[in-house]
């Protein structure tokens, strides 16, 4: 399986999620968990903090991370 296919096959198991955490996140991106915090804060990519936790949404996350390549 190619580079391609495992970070295509990683969006299709999120597919069915609204929201995603920073792990999950950084899996998909295929970055470490501080640069996804980073792209966050910067305002590069969509987040909401629930009280401790950070959450991105689905569907916004994939339309700014297409935007970036």
């Amino acid at each position: 399986m190619n580079r391609f296919e495992r970070a295509f096959k990683k969006r299709v198991e999120y597919a069915d999620k609204e929201v995603l955490t920073i792990a999950e996140v950084a899996e998909i991106a295929r970055v470490s968990r501080p640069t996804v915090m980073k792209h966050i804060k910067s305002g590069a990519w969509p987040a909401a903090k629930h009280g401790s936790k950070w959450f991105v949404p689905r569907a916004e996350f994939l339309q700014a991370l297409k935007g970036e390549k």
